[in-house]
């Protein structure tokens, strides 16, 4: 009996030190100044984007450190994930039903924020997510970054109640003028839902095709 006993406690710490070795990865933060160190981050699969991390320098380091969105401008873990620092003006309107608005224009605040990589090429796609709200960003090569615009609001009825259920596409118009090749149609973009599936898979497919020559690369 004792000796079962002994031998589940040693299954246990076991299990608790491979589970604590598994949470750290490979990984990397870059510093304000630029200087990028190796370490290993704990994984927290971050359902909303983070403003700090715990890392070690070594994974069999006793205790961990923790850096913030102060002093680093980027951090991921290897095959996994990227954030990204920017400041940035962002519209947090509500999408839920109770708290919506009557006005479709975006209401935006400049903010510090990790944003997500969700797929990197001449058309870079980023994501935020806290709690409800979920925010996609693009850039390109010519484009800085900016907020694909997404809002739903009520109009008002002939009663002037507001009632009617609207939305704002806005994301749409950005996407047909500054990511799409000559392959691109209107009615593929009429048809991107504002979700992380059609978004990647759309930036994916135009990052895979070449895009329009500019004038410049035309002459030559």
């Amino acid at each position: 009996m004792k000796k079962q006993l002994l031998l589940t406690i040693s299954f246990l710490f076991c299990l608790t030190f491979s589970y604590a070795q598994i949470s750290f990865q490979k990984g990397y933060y870059i510093l304000n100044n630029g200087t990028r160190t190796e370490c290993f981050i704990k994984n927290l699969d971050w359902k909303n984007n983070p403003t700090d991390f715990k890392y070690k320098t070594q994974l069999n380091d006793a205790d961990y450190k923790t850096e913030t969105i102060t002093n680093v401008q980027e951090f991921g873990i290897d095959n996994e994930s990227t954030f990204k620092r920017f400041k940035i003006k962002m519209d947090r309107t509500s999408d839920e039903p109770n708290k919506l608005l009557t006005d479709r224009n975006p209401v935006f605040k400049e903010e510090v924020i990790f944003l997500k990589i969700l797929t990197k090429g001449d058309a870079t796609l980023y994501s935020y997510t806290d709690q409800n709200l979920i925010r996609y960003f693009y850039e390109t090569k010519t484009i800085p970054v900016g907020q694909l615009i997404y809002i739903k609001y009520y109009q008002f009825d002939g009663n002037d109640a507001p009632t009617i259920l609207a939305e704002n596409n806005e994301y749409k118009q950005q996407l047909f003028k500054n990511v799409k090749t000559e392959k691109t149609t209107e009615k593929e973009i009429i048809k991107l839902n504002y979700n992380k599936s059609d978004l990647t898979k759309y930036f994916i497919k135009y990052n895979s095709t070449k895009p329009n020559l500019t004038d410049e690369e035309k002459k030559n």
